[in-house]
């Protein structure tokens, strides 16, 4: 099964960390202002799944934790 999400930085370098979220969250994309809006709240964003770029990339069990969280929601 395919399964696509998307990486979301929660702020800045030192204070903001990685989180992983399913495509599925994603509610419309404007190209022109480079801004993708999702349908969850920013403190559920921030209490998501972490996630460490190069190292969970094809790592299924990161995916379906990020699939998890936000399946008790809405998805």
């Amino acid at each position: 099964m395919d399964r696509s999400c998307i990486v979301v930085d929660t702020g800045p370098w030192i204070f903001g960390r990685q989180v992983l979220l399913p495509a599925g969250v994603v509610s419309r994309i404007d190209s022109e202002s480079r801004t993708v809006y999702v349908n969850c709240t920013k403190d559920e964003v921030k209490a998501a799944p972490g996630h460490r770029g190069g190292q969970h990339d094809s790592d299924v069990a990161s995916i379906r934790l990020a699939e998890q969280y936000y399946a008790n929601r809405h998805m």
